[in-house]
């Protein structure tokens, strides 16, 4: 529903408002001034790590985790559902972590795997090369040795 406002150069102008017919006076609010606050702080520690070069996932989460962790100090009545929410992605973010570290030795396996078959591939490319030769080599000769006897 939306009311009317007639101003005191008569234009009529249309205001939002809520289902019970009252005037929705969050449209006209400013920001709160926590948000406002947080914002401002996590605009600011996200420039700072970005300084002096791109910052690592790990260095933003931690900026994002300090704003949350004050707006649950923030709100009492919502502290143990925010704690709870928070604890349960902390516990999936240290989950994922340690599948990460569990990845490091096999990429670095992986990597010196891939080394030492390319290593072999250079190898048998360079024997093939030499083989190749040789019977170019040996079907010049041949055909010089038909060449003669004819």
């Amino acid at each position: 529903m939306s009311g009317k406002i007639t101003s005191t150069n008569q234009k009529s102008r249309t205001i939002p408002t809520n289902q019970s017919g009252s005037p929705n006076t969050s449209t006209f609010q400013s920001k709160p001034r926590l948000l406002g606050l947080l914002e401002d702080y996590l605009d600011k520690e996200l420039k700072l790590l970005s300084k002096d070069r791109p910052p690592t996932r790990t260095a933003r989460l931690q900026a994002y985790r300090e704003v949350f962790e004050h707006l649950i100090g923030e709100f009492n009545s919502f502290k143990p559902i925010l704690s709870s929410v928070k604890q349960e992605y902390d516990s999936y973010i240290s989950h994922l972590e340690e599948q990460a570290e569990q990845l490091d030795p096999l990429k670095l396996k992986m990597q010196l795997l891939i080394e030492e078959n390319e290593k072999k591939l250079l190898s048998i490319q360079n024997v093939e090369k030499e083989e190749i030769l040789d019977l170019q080599n040996e079907n010049t000769q041949l055909r010089s040795t038909i060449n003669n006897l004819r």
